[in-house]
Protein backbone atom coordinates (compact mmCIF):
# COMPACT_ATOMS: atom_id res chain seq x y z
CA UNK A 1 0.00 0.00 0.00
CA UNK A 2 1.49 3.54 -0.86
CA UNK A 3 1.95 6.65 0.67
CA UNK A 4 -0.70 8.85 0.48
CA UNK A 5 1.31 11.99 1.13
CA UNK A 6 -1.33 15.12 0.09
CA UNK A 7 -3.01 12.69 -2.53
CA UNK A 8 -6.94 12.96 -1.40
CA UNK A 9 -8.13 9.52 0.11
CA UNK A 10 -11.92 8.57 0.02
CA UNK A 11 -12.29 6.44 3.58
CA UNK A 12 -14.41 2.96 3.20
CA UNK A 13 -17.22 3.70 5.15
CA UNK A 14 -18.11 7.07 3.03
CA UNK A 15 -17.31 5.35 -0.33
CA UNK A 16 -19.69 2.22 0.46
CA UNK A 17 -22.58 4.64 2.12
CA UNK A 18 -22.21 6.90 -1.16
CA UNK A 19 -22.87 4.00 -3.21
CA UNK A 20 -25.94 2.72 -1.48
CA UNK A 21 -26.87 6.01 -1.96
CA UNK A 22 -26.55 6.46 -5.40
CA UNK A 23 -27.82 2.94 -6.42
CA UNK A 24 -31.23 3.96 -4.15
CA UNK A 25 -31.20 7.27 -5.86
CA UNK A 26 -30.75 5.27 -9.66
CA UNK A 27 -33.62 2.36 -8.82
CA UNK A 28 -35.96 5.61 -7.20
CA UNK A 29 -35.52 7.28 -10.45
CA UNK A 30 -36.46 4.44 -12.53
CA UNK A 31 -39.65 3.93 -11.17
CA UNK A 32 -40.75 7.66 -12.05
CA UNK A 33 -42.07 6.99 -15.55
CA UNK A 34 -41.15 9.76 -18.55
CA UNK A 35 -43.38 10.90 -21.44
CA UNK A 36 -41.03 9.28 -23.69
CA UNK A 37 -42.17 12.21 -26.44
CA UNK A 38 -40.85 14.79 -23.77
CA UNK A 39 -37.09 15.24 -24.52
CA UNK A 40 -37.17 18.25 -22.25
CA UNK A 41 -38.51 16.19 -19.40
CA UNK A 42 -35.98 13.21 -20.28
CA UNK A 43 -33.02 15.63 -19.74
CA UNK A 44 -34.69 17.45 -16.97
CA UNK A 45 -35.17 14.08 -14.99
CA UNK A 46 -31.26 13.55 -15.13
CA UNK A 47 -30.07 16.81 -14.51
CA UNK A 48 -32.19 16.64 -11.10
CA UNK A 49 -31.24 13.18 -10.54
CA UNK A 50 -27.25 13.81 -10.91
CA UNK A 51 -27.64 16.88 -8.37
CA UNK A 52 -29.38 14.65 -5.74
CA UNK A 53 -26.71 12.24 -6.21
CA UNK A 54 -23.91 14.39 -6.20
CA UNK A 55 -25.85 16.80 -3.50
CA UNK A 56 -25.61 13.50 -1.79
CA UNK A 57 -21.96 12.75 -1.76
CA UNK A 58 -21.03 15.90 -1.54
CA UNK A 59 -23.09 16.06 2.11
CA UNK A 60 -21.53 12.58 3.31
CA UNK A 61 -18.02 14.19 2.60
CA UNK A 62 -18.48 17.18 4.58
CA UNK A 63 -19.09 14.11 7.92
CA UNK A 64 -16.71 12.16 7.00
CA UNK A 65 -12.60 13.43 7.76
CA UNK A 66 -10.88 14.87 6.16
CA UNK A 67 -14.26 15.88 4.49
CA UNK A 68 -14.44 17.70 1.08
CA UNK A 69 -10.86 17.67 0.33
CA UNK A 70 -11.23 13.42 0.36
CA UNK A 71 -12.45 14.23 -2.94
CA UNK A 72 -9.66 16.39 -4.05
CA UNK A 73 -12.00 19.81 -3.18
CA UNK A 74 -10.68 22.82 -1.60
CA UNK A 75 -12.06 26.09 -1.85
CA UNK A 76 -8.53 27.82 -2.44
CA UNK A 77 -8.05 25.15 -5.47
CA UNK A 78 -11.35 26.50 -7.02
CA UNK A 79 -9.99 28.72 -9.59
CA UNK A 80 -6.31 27.10 -9.67
CA UNK A 81 -8.48 23.89 -10.88
CA UNK A 82 -10.28 25.67 -13.44
CA UNK A 83 -6.61 27.37 -15.26
CA UNK A 84 -4.99 24.00 -14.89
CA UNK A 85 -8.34 22.52 -16.26
CA UNK A 86 -7.76 24.70 -19.38
CA UNK A 87 -4.56 23.85 -19.93
CA UNK A 88 -4.50 20.15 -19.83
CA UNK A 89 -7.77 20.84 -22.30
CA UNK A 90 -5.64 23.33 -24.71
CA UNK A 91 -2.68 20.69 -24.57
CA UNK A 92 -5.19 17.55 -25.24
CA UNK A 93 -6.87 19.96 -27.79
CA UNK A 94 -3.31 20.38 -29.58
CA UNK A 95 -2.67 16.57 -29.85
CA UNK A 96 -6.66 15.26 -31.01
CA UNK A 97 -6.22 18.22 -33.90
CA UNK A 98 -3.15 16.67 -35.16
CA UNK A 99 -4.37 12.79 -34.88
CA UNK A 100 -7.92 14.07 -36.50
CA UNK A 101 -5.93 16.30 -39.39
CA UNK A 102 -3.86 12.82 -40.03
CA UNK A 103 -6.63 10.61 -40.15
CA UNK A 104 -8.26 13.45 -43.16
CA UNK A 105 -5.63 13.87 -45.19
CA UNK A 106 -3.61 10.59 -44.64
CA UNK A 107 -5.97 7.99 -44.26
CA UNK A 108 -9.37 10.20 -45.91
CA UNK A 109 -11.42 9.13 -43.10
CA UNK A 110 -14.64 10.67 -43.30
CA UNK A 111 -14.78 13.19 -40.43
CA UNK A 112 -18.58 14.61 -41.09
CA UNK A 113 -19.64 11.21 -41.13
CA UNK A 114 -18.50 9.87 -37.74
CA UNK A 115 -20.46 13.07 -36.27
CA UNK A 116 -23.60 12.33 -38.58
CA UNK A 117 -25.78 10.81 -35.97
CA UNK A 118 -23.38 11.71 -33.11
CA UNK A 119 -26.92 14.04 -31.23
CA UNK A 120 -29.67 13.16 -30.53
CA UNK A 121 -32.07 14.72 -33.65
CA UNK A 122 -34.04 17.23 -31.14
CA UNK A 123 -36.48 19.36 -33.02
CA UNK A 124 -36.22 22.44 -31.15
CA UNK A 125 -33.57 24.68 -29.24
CA UNK A 126 -35.31 23.88 -25.31
CA UNK A 127 -34.48 20.40 -25.92
CA UNK A 128 -31.12 21.07 -27.25
CA UNK A 129 -30.11 23.53 -24.53
CA UNK A 130 -31.21 20.75 -22.28
CA UNK A 131 -29.14 18.09 -23.46
CA UNK A 132 -26.19 20.26 -23.63
CA UNK A 133 -26.14 21.75 -19.95
CA UNK A 134 -26.53 17.76 -19.13
CA UNK A 135 -23.96 16.96 -21.15
CA UNK A 136 -21.47 19.90 -20.16
CA UNK A 137 -22.06 21.33 -16.83
CA UNK A 138 -23.78 18.40 -15.28
CA UNK A 139 -22.16 15.50 -16.13
CA UNK A 140 -18.52 17.45 -15.87
CA UNK A 141 -18.89 17.76 -12.33
CA UNK A 142 -21.73 14.76 -11.21
CA UNK A 143 -19.33 12.04 -13.23
CA UNK A 144 -15.87 13.71 -11.53
CA UNK A 145 -17.04 13.68 -8.45
CA UNK A 146 -18.80 10.00 -8.41
CA UNK A 147 -15.68 8.30 -10.87
CA UNK A 148 -12.35 10.37 -9.84
CA UNK A 149 -13.34 11.66 -6.75
CA UNK A 150 -15.26 8.78 -4.91
CA UNK A 151 -14.11 5.28 -7.06
CA UNK A 152 -10.25 6.98 -7.64
CA UNK A 153 -10.03 8.71 -4.71
CA UNK A 154 -11.27 4.76 -2.84
CA UNK A 155 -8.80 2.46 -5.00
CA UNK A 156 -6.17 4.92 -5.39
CA UNK A 157 -4.50 2.74 -2.09
CA UNK A 158 -3.83 0.08 -4.07
CA UNK A 159 -1.94 2.06 -6.68
CA UNK A 160 -2.72 3.90 -9.84
CA UNK A 161 -3.48 1.68 -12.21
CA UNK A 162 -6.11 -0.06 -10.60
CA UNK A 163 -7.74 2.91 -9.85
CA UNK A 164 -6.96 4.36 -13.29
CA UNK A 165 -8.42 1.48 -15.11
CA UNK A 166 -11.16 0.40 -12.78
CA UNK A 167 -13.03 3.72 -12.74
CA UNK A 168 -12.58 4.44 -16.29
CA UNK A 169 -13.94 0.90 -17.02
CA UNK A 170 -16.91 2.03 -15.08
CA UNK A 171 -16.86 5.32 -16.77
CA UNK A 172 -16.96 4.16 -19.78
CA UNK A 173 -19.31 1.41 -19.00
CA UNK A 174 -22.57 3.43 -17.89
CA UNK A 175 -21.76 5.21 -21.56
CA UNK A 176 -22.87 2.01 -23.70
CA UNK A 177 -21.76 -0.12 -25.94
CA UNK A 178 -18.10 0.76 -27.65
CA UNK A 179 -17.47 3.88 -25.72
CA UNK A 180 -14.13 5.02 -27.07
CA UNK A 181 -14.37 8.21 -26.72
CA UNK A 182 -15.32 7.82 -22.82
CA UNK A 183 -12.42 5.56 -22.68
CA UNK A 184 -9.57 8.08 -23.71
CA UNK A 185 -11.86 10.88 -20.98
CA UNK A 186 -11.68 8.81 -17.66
CA UNK A 187 -8.01 7.91 -18.72
CA UNK A 188 -7.23 11.68 -19.21
CA UNK A 189 -9.45 12.87 -16.58
CA UNK A 190 -7.88 10.02 -13.86
CA UNK A 191 -4.62 11.16 -14.94
CA UNK A 192 -5.08 14.81 -14.54
CA UNK A 193 -6.57 14.36 -11.31
CA UNK A 194 -3.72 12.23 -10.18
CA UNK A 195 -0.92 14.88 -11.24
CA UNK A 196 -2.54 17.80 -9.97
CA UNK A 197 -4.19 16.09 -6.91
CA UNK A 198 -7.51 19.13 -7.57
CA UNK A 199 -10.70 17.81 -8.63
CA UNK A 200 -11.76 20.73 -10.24
CA UNK A 201 -9.24 20.25 -13.03
CA UNK A 202 -10.67 17.06 -14.16
CA UNK A 203 -14.26 18.91 -14.07
CA UNK A 204 -12.97 21.59 -15.58
CA UNK A 205 -11.62 19.49 -18.33
CA UNK A 206 -14.58 16.82 -18.85
CA UNK A 207 -17.22 20.11 -19.25
CA UNK A 208 -14.79 21.65 -21.60
CA UNK A 209 -14.32 18.42 -23.66
CA UNK A 210 -18.02 17.28 -23.85
CA UNK A 211 -18.74 21.03 -25.31
CA UNK A 212 -15.92 20.43 -27.95
CA UNK A 213 -17.31 17.15 -28.87
CA UNK A 214 -21.38 18.47 -29.03
CA UNK A 215 -19.89 22.21 -30.40
CA UNK A 216 -18.42 20.02 -34.18
CA UNK A 217 -20.75 17.41 -34.04
CA UNK A 218 -23.55 20.00 -34.51
CA UNK A 219 -21.14 21.79 -36.50
CA UNK A 220 -20.34 18.88 -38.94
CA UNK A 221 -23.87 17.77 -38.67
CA UNK A 222 -25.06 20.79 -40.46
CA UNK A 223 -27.56 21.94 -37.57
CA UNK A 224 -24.85 25.14 -37.00
CA UNK A 225 -22.53 27.10 -39.26
CA UNK A 226 -19.99 30.14 -37.90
Amino acid sequence: MEPVADRPRVSAGFFFLSLGVIASLEVLAALVPTPPETVTALWTKVILLRALETGCVLLLAARFRPGLSSLGLRRKGILPGILRGILWGLCFLVLVAAVGAALVLVWHFPLRRAFAGGLPGFGNWEALASYLFAGTVVAGISEEIIFRGLVFGFLRRWGLALALIVSTALFAFIHGAAPYTQIVGGLLFGLSYEKEKNLVVPITLHAGGNFMLYALGLYLSGRIAW
